[in-house]
């Protein structure tokens, strides 16, 4: 029995490593072995409690049901009971069947029947046990923490066992008294607040008033016991027991919170940031109750004090600026100031540092922000130097690194200051921030449209939103055309909003898209993304403007794309577009366009305004389950484009650095041709015919190929344009899209494969200006060279191939004898065979073989470590 568990926890680790052990508890009868297996003592246990963690964690993927989990209990307290007398060496067993236990009672929700009462008696009788006994403290603590669960899913539940507890806690002198403490606690907080009618079910309540009264007495002797056995508490303890005395002050009006004024006092300076958390909440939740105006000033000063202590950790500096955040709004909610006394004196304190992260920079500016009055009643302009001050280092980071995370703490700090500081002077101060930060980084212009956008729905009598967004339209169509081409995503956002608004001046705006149109395949390719954006804002233009001034500049450039802009969907909506210019009217032509841009498609929008329904399912595109096109390979071929470095006459030295400089000028492409037919004998012939793969990171997208007739007894030749990213071997899925009648079909076939040999090129020795054999030897040496600067990417490694030499090179003749490195005479050398293949779109694989004890040892490096198991799968199958 044993060893067959054993192969059947092997299996289950393997399940869960790979995600699959919901299918496994999903048997039957898995859980009924599992039961078995746990009364058997041939198992080790370490086995068993491993079993049991497997039962509490995925017993609900199916293996444990709710009509059976009251029987698998039982036989789960039948084991506790049969091993529960042997203590010295089943202590983790046993404490492992308590946490299952209850876990189940738990997530089955059993907690009202008998088999509750079983458990709950079991494990309160171990609770229960002797005290100080240190075989059993650990079975002991769980045993409460089992309990604690219980009384927290069932107030009230162990109200009968309260004077048991109390007084085994009293007798525990070991190191689980906290666990006891946590118990009693509880139990008698559930008490308090169910006796005070705040049971969600009126007869629980009803049956604890005549089990348990408050006596005043009795509950502040039982308090201080508490309160002076504190210190014995974790951090997470003591936190559980605050909370719960807060509870009973809440619901006891005879108590008053002076109890945690010892705590406070003696916490108030700790560098636990748990424990000053707990000293803040107490004060928060017991405010002028607790500590008096000299102490509190005393936390005060501490809090200030930790917001620069150079020895804070970052994380704990600003949980203490969110707290002084959160005390100075609790004190004048109406202004959301700090404390005069405090703003005046400490100001200083909350200006940042150019150490600080920028997370407590946007903190202490918050602060910083409150300590003064709104800008409009200044008298002087000192205000609003500091506050711009406060920014310095914060946008120092911003030129320096170009960090979006640093941007977004920035605008955060404009858009707080300008919530509360919203004057004239202060928005000129903004768009000169956004000007300058706009001209260097333009990427951020998705942030500062949010901003703007921020400003416009919390200060909406404002005119900062339009006068920001007119200052960014500005800049961008005087921005010089290399940077236009560069960030015209970013542009266009820009274009989109500022065409929604009169205000802005729409023909420089149609002068910018003209530019981007009539390059659009130096910028993008002639994109479709490009193309849509250029439209998104005729769009706006023709909704918000009309056409009474962009007839003529708006009409060119639609007839411009509809032309010659190269996507076919970017043309076919510039022609729609076109034919509503010339053939509508203002407000026809605004009514349609609103109503596309709130409608799923063209065809919903054109609905609404057109007599009687489309047919919504005139353009659906189903797909076949079954190919009935094949796409065979017939050949494929590499190719280095050296262009741009044969126009150079190259003096340079020889070195790896200028061979490298020559490889980047160069592009390389895979040429791929595969013949298209139909198999499907139904179908004579196809129309509009789409061929389109899907490539992952290791590929630039490949082009569609459109085939516009294709017969049955048609064989098309499909060539497909490769530009690699990785020389990592892949397989594409291929569609294909086809019409046939009047309906569009979709269906897969054969995947577009490339292997590691379709990458191979021979090494370039013409761009290093050296010969092949030296180029072999300069690779090989910067590959494997780890003394220089670090700065290689190259890695080594060996393969033995069980054949003699001779025979590998017959084998390797066909595959690999183009890429054969001769020695500096062009002569064979047998004894050691070289090989040096270039993978685009710049590494490479070099290998050298040579035959040791009848074998072939293979040394290989590249500086491209994701192919070597693919290489070694190469030379495995010669």
């Amino acid at each position: 029995m044993s060893g067959e568990w054993e192969r059947r926890l092997l299996t289950i680790r393997a399940n869960i490593a790979t995600g699959n052990i919901e299918k496994l508890f999903g048997e039957e009868y898995i859980v009924i072995d599992l039961l078995k297996v746990l009364y058997e003592d041939s198992l080790d246990i370490s086995s068993k409690v491993e079993l049991l963690v497997l039962l509490e964690s995925y017993g609900g993927y199916g293996g444990v049901q709710s009509s059976s989990v009251d029987q698998i209990i039982a036989s789960l307290l039948d084991v506790f009971h049969q091993y529960n007398t042997k203590m010295d060496s089943q202590s983790l067993f046993l404490e492992q069947l308590l946490m299952t236990i209850t876990t189940l009672l738990v997530q089955y929700d059993q907690l009202d029947g008998d088999i509750f009462k079983q458990s709950c008696e079991a494990i309160v009788n171990v609770a229960s046990s002797p005290s100080n006994v240190s075989e059993t403290k650990r079975l002991r603590a769980c045993a409460c923490e089992c309990l604690i669960q219980f009384e927290d899913w069932m107030p009230g539940c162990l109200i009968k066992e309260r004077e048991t507890f109390r007084r085994i806690m009293k007798m525990e002198r070991s190191d689980i008294y906290q666990d006891y403490l946590l118990l009693v606690v509880k139990v008698i907080e559930h008490a308090i607040c169910l006796t005070g009618n705040d049971s969600p079910n009126g007869a629980n309540g009803n049956r604890l008033d005549r089990q348990f009264s408050s006596e005043p007495q009795e509950m502040r002797q039982m308090v201080s016991m508490v309160m002076e056995n504190v210190a014995l508490l974790t951090p997470s303890g003591l936190w559980h027991v605050v909370l719960s005395l807060v509870n009973f002050i809440h619901h006891l009006p005879e108590m008053s919170a002076m109890i945690f004024k010892p705590l406070m006092l003696h916490h108030m300076a700790t560098m636990d940031i748990s424990t000053l958390h707990l000293v803040l909440y107490l004060q928060r939740e017991f405010e002028k109750e607790v500590l008096t105006e000299g102490e509190e000033k005393q936390l005060i000063q501490r809090l200030l004090t930790s917001i620069n202590h150079p020895s804070l950790s970052p994380a704990h500096r600003l949980f203490v600026c969110h707290w002084m955040r959160h005390h100075s709004l609790s004190c004048d909610e109406g202004t959301y100031l700090l404390p005069s006394a405090m703003a005046e004196k400490y100001r200083l304190c909350f200006f940042p540092s150019v150490f600080d992260p920028p997370d407590c920079q946007l903190a202490k500016l918050c602060l910083f922000n409150l300590c003064f009055l709104p800008l409009p009643v200044e008298p002087s302009g000192v205000a609003a130097a500091l506050l711009l001050g406060s920014l310095g280092y914060l946008h120092k980071l911003v030129w320096h690194t170009g960090s979006d995370r640093v941007a977004v703490v920035l605008f955060r700090a404009l858009f707080h200051m300008y919530q509360r500081h919203c004057s004239k002077s202060f928005s000129q101060d903004i768009n000169r921030f956004l000007r300058g930060l706009i001209s260097g980084f333009p990427y951020f212009i998705p942030h500062a449209l949010d901003f703007i956008e921020c400003l416009r729905n919390t200060t909406p009598d404002s005119p900062v939103y339009t006068e920001i967004l007119s200052l960014l339209h500005h800049q961008i169509v005087t921005t010089p055309e290399d940077q236009a081409a560069a960030y015209f995503y970013f542009y266009l956002q820009v274009m989109k909003s500022a065409s929604l608004h009169t205000e802005i001046e729409p023909k420089s705006t149609v002068k910018f898209l003209s530019y981007l149109a009539k390059h659009s395949l130096m910028i993008d390719d002639g994109s479709w993304l490009l193309g849509n954006g250029i439209l998104s804002v005729i769009q706006n233009l023709l909704i918000c403007h009309g056409t009474e001034d962009l007839y003529l500049a708006v009409g060119d450039l639609l007839f411009y794309m509809m032309t010659f802009y190269r996507d076919m969907d970017v043309r076919d909506k510039s022609l729609f577009l076109y034919a509503l210019l010339t053939s509508s009217t203002d407000e026809k032509i605004r009514g349609l366009l609103q109503t596309m841009s709130s409608a799923q498609s063209v065809h919903d929008a054109l609905s609404t305004i057109l007599p009687g329904a489309l047919d919504k399912n005139k353009g659906q595109i189903l797909v076949l389950d079954e190919p009935i096109f094949s796409l065979d390979r017939k050949d494929i071929t590499a190719k280095l484009d050296k262009t741009a470095v044969t126009g150079e006459k190259s003096e340079t030295i020889y070195s790896m650095k200028n061979y490298r400089q020559n490889l980047k000028k160069c592009s390389a492409n895979l040429t791929a041709s595969y013949s298209l037919s139909l198999t499907k004998d139904q179908l004579e012939k196809v129309y509009a015919v789409t061929v389109y793969v899907e490539t992952d990171d290791t590929l630039d997208k490949i082009r569609d190929q459109h085939i516009s007739r294709l017969e049955k007894k048609d064989c098309h030749l499909v060539t497909f344009s490769i530009l690699p990213i990785k020389p990592l071997p892949c397989s594409c899925p291929v569609w294909i899209e086809f019409l046939e009648g009047k309906q569009t079909y979709r269906c897969k076939t054969d995947a577009l494969t490339l292997t590691l040999e379709d990458f191979m090129l021979p090494l370039q020795s013409d761009l290093s200006g050296s010969g092949i054999s030296d180029l072999f030897d300069l690779v090989w040496q910067w590959c494997t060279n780890n003394n220089d600067d670090g700065n290689n990417e190259g890695i080594e490694s060996v393969k033995v191939l069980h054949m003699s030499l001779a025979d590998f090179t017959e084998r390797t003749k066909q595959k690999l004898q183009k890429y054969r490195i001769l020695d500096i005479d062009d002569k064979d050398t047998s004894s050691v065979l070289r090989f040096g293949m270039f993978l685009p779109t710049e590494y490479h694989l070099l290998l050298s073989c040579r035959e040791l004890n009848s074998n072939v040892c293979v040394s290989m490096t590249t500086d491209f470590y994701p192919i070597l198991s693919h290489v070694d799968a190469f030379l495995t199958e010669l």
